[in-house]
């Protein structure tokens, strides 16, 4: 009898072991099918909500130069204290931005948001900037949790969304000093570093260059590249079967190769990757077998987890790096799939040592982010030099843009119109109506590429009159906002960078206009000068004085012009065509199919 009750307890154990050990399972499995829903992003987020603002364990690397310097992490880097160490939490934040951005309507988004709005305020930044400018601290965080802070920078700047655009803005002057430390940092390295963790050199490139690159940064994207190609360009036969080293979570080898897609062209690259791995050859077997971790609650033993996700990511970045029909492309992604499933199903959280950072190398991997970025970049290259062979630079926007420009203008007109009539949102009937009423004009913004131009006199009644002025440039699949503003322009200026400034402005009554410059700098338009007439009836003068935020002025022929009755600046050569109304474009084009 008393055997019968050890058996039947030994056999309840078992059967739920089984039963709490499926949860881990099936989450795996969901990821690692081809389908990444708001499901998976649900679990990935939540293993950052539980990291990011969670101070122990941590492990920090800190340089102290007194007594003073004794203090917890919180107090250290009050933004970036949670997730084990620095780059862990804010490639955590990043995760949690990229994930609400790509589910904005998801359970977790209000929380990532409230998560980023707690991490990145005003205080926290800017004893973040007093820590890494501190003395002895030089070498901090470089390159790996600098490159990370740059993605997190460049997510924010291109969700469209008030409150990351707030959050963007805060960050800014911590960007500002990672970036600075490391165009210092480039010109004075003197080798690559090879290795497959943190220090690595190529990785740590290929996310500096893509954040340049989208930010507009064109003297940073040079540097990189230049240094790229100065490592890496001569490259041959590299010693992939010496790997992995035992800790390694980045590819030596596939993290050179996945930089250098960045930086060549596709036959380029396609002649430089035969000779840095000879053995790749064409068929749909492996090349690399997955790699398993011998103890995931190792903090370092783990590591191998990340290995799986990061090689297939550059398996999967090599591959759309090379020209179309290449006989490499099938291994690669045959082999990228077998790494993608093998790390996918690593990422559960059991142990903190791992899941304080395999979801964001997971979330990279599943949404793609090095790729999309590299894409966008050879997207607007490839549709400028097509224009300027062509001569086709004066297109008006065309039917497929402004598809892909309706649902972005439709929610910036409902916010416009709830504003100016407080009646309760519009119908769908009403939205389009103001769509097809607002006037598009095709601009080029300098080394910015291109960007559409979007004008709106929309509402009814006392608000007739209210008037939309943004600037939209597009993303891969749609269109993000770079500038909001109402009332007339712009006048377009050469600024003191590669992307022009751009005036706007509006006018109440005699003596009351204002103007605005924007300039472009670290990836985005802000205000940095403004212009407004002063009415003084006691001298019967009207005066230009500076606004009072910002307090510089600046030399401008259209405030010239509006005094004086003259003609305004000309518009060219930075607006490429006639603006035309949603309507006429799509009644244009309507035209001509028939015609054909």
């Amino acid at each position: 009898m008393q055997r019968s009750r050890i058996l039947l307890m030994l056999l309840l154990a078992s059967v739920m072991a089984v039963a709490q050990d499926e949860p881990k399972k099936n989450a795996a499995a969901t990821t690692s099918s081809h389908a990444f829903d708001v499901k998976a992003a649900e679990r990935f987020a939540n293993l950052a909500l539980a990291c990011v603002h969670k101070e122990y364990p941590n492990k920090i690397a800190h340089n102290l130069n007194s007594d003073a310097d004794v203090a917890p992490p919180r107090k250290l880097t009050p933004a970036f204290y949670g997730c084990y160490d620095w780059h862990s939490s804010v490639h955590g934040h990043w995760l949690l931005a990229r994930l609400a951005r790509t589910f904005p309507d998801a359970p977790f988004a209000a929380p990532a948001m409230a998560a980023l709005q707690r991490s990145i305020t005003p205080e926290n930044i800017a004893q973040e900037v007093r820590y890494i400018n501190g003395d002895g601290r030089t070498s901090f965080e470089r390159p790996y949790g600098l490159a990370w802070l740059l993605q997190l920078g460049q997510e924010l700047r291109e969700w469209n969304d008030p409150q990351a655009q707030e959050l963007s803005r805060t960050l800014l002057p911590l960007e500002d000093a990672a970036k600075k430390r490391l165009m210092t940092w480039l010109p004075k390295l003197s080798y690559p570093i090879r290795i497959g963790e943190h220090s690595q050199s190529a990785f740590g490139f290929g996310l500096m260059l893509d954040a340049a690159r989208e930010s507009g940064d064109k003297e940073f994207a040079t540097l990189v590249e230049k240094k790229a190609r100065e490592f890496y360009g001569n490259d041959k036969a590299c010693p992939l079967t010496y790997e992995p080293s035992g800790e390694d979570f980045l590819s030596p080898c596939l993290g050179e190769a996945d930089l250098m897609r960045r930086v060549m062209k596709s036959d380029e690259f396609a002649k430089w990757l035969t000779a840095f791995f000879p053995t790749l050859r064409s068929s749909n077997t492996l090349w690399l077998k997955p790699v398993v971790s011998p103890d995931p609650s190792d903090p370092k033993l783990a590591h191998l987890d990340g290995l799986n996700l990061s090689r297939a990511w550059m398996l999967e970045g090599i591959a759309s790096g090379l020209p179309k029909g290449d006989p490499k492309i099938a291994k690669l992604r045959a082999t990228a799939k077998a790494h993608r499933e093998a790390g996918l199903a690593a990422v559960t959280g059991e142990h903190y040592e791992g899941g304080h950072w395999l979801g964001s190398f997971a979330v990279y991997l599943v949404t793609r982010r090095g790729i999309r970025a590299s894409e966008a970049t050879a997207q607007a290259r490839q549709t400028t030099r097509l224009s300027e062979e062509s001569g086709e630079a004066d297109e008006t926007v065309s039917r497929a843009e402004l598809i892909r420009l309706r649902p972005v203008v439709k929610r910036d007109l409902k916010e416009l119109l709830n504003r100016v009539n407080n009646d309760g949102d519009p119908s769908a009937a009403d939205l389009e109506d103001e769509f097809e009423r607002c006037r598009f004009t095709p601009l080029r913004l300098g080394s910015l590429g291109p960007a559409i131009l979007v004008e709106a006199a929309a509402g009814h009644g006392a608000g007739a009159n209210a008037t939309m002025l943004n600037v939209y440039v597009p993303t891969r699949t749609s269109y993000r906002r770079i500038i909001e503003e109402a009332g007339f322009g712009p006048a377009i200026m050469p600024g003191s960078s590669s992307v022009p400034d751009l005036v706007f402005g509006w006018k109440m009554g005699y003596c009351g206009s204002t103007l605005q410059r924007y300039h472009y700098a670290n990836g985005q338009f802000a205000v940095d000068a403004c212009d407004r007439e002063d009415r003084d009836d006691a001298r019967g003068t009207c005066e230009v004085k500076a606004c009072e935020r910002p307090t510089r002025t600046f030399p401008d022929p259209w405030l010239e012009a509006e005094q004086s009755h003259a003609d305004p600046p000309p518009r060219a050569p930075y607006f490429v065509a006639p603006g035309l109304t949603g309507k006429e474009i799509l009644e244009q084009e309507t035209d001509q199919r028939r015609k054909r």
